[in-house]
């Protein structure tokens, strides 16, 4: 079976989504600065991995991308912990 674009897309959105939420309740008495910057260094690090590598989208690069959906979520959960 294979997925389109778009509906990989709507898949990794749909999972930042539920992900910041999860991420929220989880670190819902801790500093959110702290948080920012933990997710600030899962993207670096994806991003340097990622960039690092050939880029294709199989195989060992999903881990790549994994950690910068990762670093993305964490910090949109520090942002929304921030904001309460």
């Amino acid at each position: 079976m294979s997925y389109g674009l778009l509906h990989i897309l709507v898949i990794i959105l749909l999972s930042a989504v539920i992900l910041t939420f999860l991420m929220k309740s989880i670190f819902k008495n801790h500093n959110s600065f702290g948080i920012m910057l933990l997710g600030i260094e899962f993207t670096m690090a994806g991003g340097i991995f990622f960039i690092s590598d050939k880029i294709n989208f199989i195989g060992s690069d999903i881990v790549e991308i994994s950690l910068i959906l990762i670093g993305f979520v964490v910090v949109i959960s520090g942002l929304i912990n921030d904001n309460k």
